[in-house]
């Protein structure tokens, strides 16, 4: 019996570094794009995963934060890779390849036949925009003071997303196959309500969970609090090319857009992305 347990426990490994040296062949054949560094669409899926998804800057650690607490785990910025990993890291899915446990992960993938219950995290275009822009300016990808026009028309065009799509196709893919295994959580709600959609997610897992337990994940959880923690961890983008000066918890409010955009900038906007903007009600 343990023979059987470690063959099969050799094979999974096999086929996790064949996958590993299959991604690099790839890129060096200039197949996958040399700047994405990940497994991606080569993760290996079983039934039960379970996945937090979004378009980036979309709230997606904040609400794995949220779901780690859920699950009486102590997470901060630089352990909760560990406990909700990304989907295209390595490392991760090697390291929960045969766990056994019901594991949950972070993923900014459009629409995945493969991902069968998902908690999906939608916000403002015109608010990810101007998240993005200033991420971009942390980790170095554009210069201090750079073109806010020019990022406006790129962002569009899905050059900072080239991965993943842009803002409407991956919010449109996912919203297109709604089933009872994905729910939406509006990044607005969860700050307007934070109380609600944290029941509807822990219902969504089927976890039980106290009005208490809920104010206390609510403090934790607050955008304050969580300005003050990254303030004192040392967080992954925080390297020597990043901007550290530059919060990655940066502002977090509503229609901060409002004094970014030109009215000519948010028309555009609302005629590039409008139908799914006015089906999540993006005014």
């Amino acid at each position: 019996m343990k023979k059987k347990i470690t063959k099969i426990l050799l094979s999974k490994y096999l086929i996790d570094i064949l996958n590993y040296f299959l991604i690099r062949i790839l890129r060096i054949k200039n197949i996958l794009s040399p700047d994405y560094d990940y497994v991606g669409k080569f993760f290996l899926v079983k039934k039960n995963d379970i996945f937090i998804a979004s378009f980036p800057k979309s709230g997606n650690t904040w609400v794995r934060l949220i779901v780690a607490n859920l699950l009486n785990k102590k997470p901060n910025f630089n352990n909760i890779d560990h406990f909700l990993p990304e989907t295209y890291s390595y490392k991760e899915s090697f390291y929960f390849q045969n766990s056994e446990n019901i594991r949950i992960f972070k993923s900014h993938d459009y629409f995945d036949h493969r991902f069968k219950k998902v908690i999906y995290v939608v916000r403002d275009p015109r608010e990810i925009i101007v998240s993005s822009y200033f991420f971009q300016m942390k980790i170095g990808t554009i210069k201090k003071n750079y073109s806010k026009k020019k990022f406006i028309i790129d962002f569009i065009k899905g050059k900072y997303s080239a991965n993943f799509g842009t803002w409407e196709q991956n919010v449109g893919s996912w919203y297109g196959s709604r089933n009872q295994n994905i729910i939406f959580v509006r990044y607005e709600d969860l700050k307007e309500k934070p109380r609600h959609e944290i029941k509807k997610i822990s219902k969504f897992l089927k976890i039980k969970i106290s009005d208490k337990k809920i104010l206390k994940i609510i403090n934790r959880t607050s955008f304050k609090n969580l300005q003050s923690e990254e303030k004192k961890d040392s967080l992954k983008w925080n390297s020597i090319k990043s901007k550290s000066n530059i919060p990655f918890f940066r502002s977090g409010k509503k229609n901060s857009w409002k004094k970014f955009f030109t009215p000519d900038e948010n028309n555009l906007i609302k005629k590039t992305f409008g139908r799914h903007m006015k089906i999540f009600n993006y005014k």
